[in-house]
């Protein structure tokens, strides 16, 4: 199968050989233009027959792909004013580092064991409310100690240590919730 796939600088369209059942129109893809791999998006399919000139794909983003919506207002507005596709699709898209994985950060939370005995610094930071699961600066400051008594009492098993997204997605919206 053959991609059609809209280069967000250059404004044309270019096509690439990828099979349909590995791709969505919409998804976000790197393909190789002259020297260099650019950012672009499955527009649509189209047959052809002869595909052995055709470049493949380098690589598919793991992110949603555009919805159709998205698709037919870049269609409508690079119409509309004489203009082509992929310029659109670049206001569309300002900033491509929105479509990376997020890093993964380190947080800390209590196991909930507090055995007697415990230092005047691990007492503060086990007394600590409403800041769990945090990141170690943040409970160091919070708790007037260096990380280094965070990761001793992560060692000591009084801590939990665990690695999450560093901007996790978005909750799904409640439409009943009164917002206070």
């Amino acid at each position: 199968m053959i991609w059609e796939f809209n280069h967000c600088r250059s404004g044309r369209m270019h096509r690439w050989g990828l099979p349909m059942s590995s791709s969505t129109i919409g998804e976000f893809v790197y393909a190789p233009l002259s020297t260099q791999a650019k950012l672009g998006v499955v527009w649509e399919f189209c047959e052809r027959e002869d595909t052995s000139k055709l470049k493949q794909v380098l690589e598919h983003k793991p992110a949603r792909p555009l919805n159709p919506e998205i698709l037919d207002f870049v269609n409508f507005t690079a119409k509309y004013n004489c203009t082509l596709q992929g310029l659109v699709l670049r206001m569309v898209l300002r900033s491509h580092k929105a479509l990376e994985t997020s890093p993964d950060v380190t947080l800390y939370k209590p196991k909930g064991d507090r055995p007697p005995g415990l230092s005047a610094a691990r007492k503060r930071v086990l007394c600590l409310k409403d800041i769990w699961p945090a990141r170690a600066g943040e409970i160091a400051k919070a708790a007037s100690v260096s990380t280094s008594v965070l990761r001793t009492m992560a060692k000591a098993g009084l801590l939990k240590q665990f690695s999450a997204p560093l901007d996790p997605p978005f909750g799904r919206p409640n439409p009943d919730h009164d917002g206070r």
